[in-house]
């Protein structure tokens, strides 16, 4: 694909003129984020836990600048604002009738025994990390409960900035490894509302989770949506990801590419219907076999009826996929589906899959739970 879009699939099975609406595109290669140590914890600070009021200010800062290594907001507002190194604007405002709390984080460089002081224009308060435990968010004791100090997991950055990064998977190994992967995005040229660009797939490696390298990309530039890795009885490496590969069609179908500890296999197809295949999900069971569910439009069961979606499934054992199952034939829409693999795997015959579906979403929201024991 030479240029981005923004994906308009108008297909009657999701009824009165509702859109599939698809965003994708990328291209070169790039690297992970340089490797830098990895520091599991930083601090949150929740404003209006407790009674969250249209218009509070709680604007305010860390006394000790020099005790940061990041500043970070979370659920700020457009009208909100960090301001390095160590203060922050904040006021709690109503959106949809419901005022939501909202929080910095601390990312530390100093020691946890050592105290952090905030200020904010109702005062003071002091706590020590190293009294944080997860999760059990503590009240700051001056403010009722409404301001809580939380230790949270300290966010580290896995990409470098010159691509636009989404979709991210990641997957720790049987060895104790890592791999991530992602689609990233690259404009290249723009007239007006015409992007010019393209998406592609993204692998790295790591060690710990947090450091990331030999990162490098699977696919040529082309429309890319989502992606979904697993490992194999064999160690083998999965990367599953949905690719629209004539333009403009609409067609999504998912591909895979599996790494056997030196080289990427050529691209296999996975899908062959000629409606999109796309919101996939993919696990790995006890015994190594591989579980691809995803959301699928067929033809209606109903004759002269719209295309609807539902989910299907494929397994993959030894060295083969297995055919499609369908999980769900319902006279509804059934999205985006999720997968889990029970201890039963371990005896053959009896595996019980569970597809969960939100049903027909644009109905509200509904839970529909599927059992498959796939031939």
């Amino acid at each position: 694909m030479t240029a981005r879009t923004w994906l308009h699939t108008s297909l009657a099975c999701l009824g009165a003129g509702v859109a599939l609406l698809l965003c994708r595109p990328s291209p070169t290669p790039v690297h992970a984020a340089p490797a830098e140590p990895v520091h599991p914890s930083a601090f949150k600070i929740t404003f209006g836990a407790r009674n969250p009021t249209n218009g509070r200010i709680w604007s305010g800062g860390v006394r000790n600048g020099g005790q940061l290594r990041g500043l970070h907001g979370w659920h700020l507002g457009s009208d909100d604002a960090i301001v390095a190194p160590d203060r922050w604007n904040i006021t709690l405002d109503a959106v949809g009738g419901d005022v939501a709390p909202k929080a910095v984080i601390l990312d530390l460089v100093t020691p946890e025994e050592q105290p952090v002081t905030a200020f904010t224009r109702y005062g003071d308060f002091t706590f020590v990390p190293a009294e944080i435990q997860w999760g059990k968010p503590e009240p700051v004791k001056p403010f009722n409960g409404d301001v809580t100090v939380e230790r949270v997991p300290s966010a580290q950055v896995a990409t470098t900035p010159e691509l636009e990064d989404d979709d991210p998977s990641i997957l720790r190994t049987r060895a104790g490894d890592y791999w991530l992967a992602w689609v990233a995005y690259r404009t290249q040229r723009r007239n007006g509302n015409l992007y010019t660009g393209g998406d592609q797939i993204m692998v790295a490696r790591g060690r710990d989770g947090g450091r990331w390298f030999g990162a490098e990309a699977i696919t040529p530039p082309g429309d890319h949506f989502r992606v979904a890795l697993a490992e194999d009885a064999r160690g083998r490496i999965w990367c599953v990801y949905a690719a629209q590969k004539q333009s403009e069609t609409g067609n999504f179908d998912l591909y895979a590419r599996r790494f056997d500890s030196a080289a990427w296999s050529a691209e296999e197809k996975l899908t062959t219907s000629p409606m999109p295949d796309i919101f996939h999900r993919l696990v790995s069971g006890k015994n190594g076999n591989l579980y691809l569910v995803w959301m699928s439009y067929r033809p209606s069961p109903n004759p002269g009826g719209t295309p609807q979606s539902d989910i299907l499934l494929r397994v993959f054992s030894g060295d083969a996929w297995g055919k499609e199952v369908e999980v769900t034939r319902s006279a509804d829409d059934d999205w985006e589906p999720s997968v889990a693999v029970d201890s039963t795997e371990s005896e053959p015959g009896v595996p019980i899959r569970r597809v969960r579906s939100p049903t027909d979403p644009m109905r509200g929201p509904s839970t529909a739970w599927s059992h498959c024991s796939p031939p």
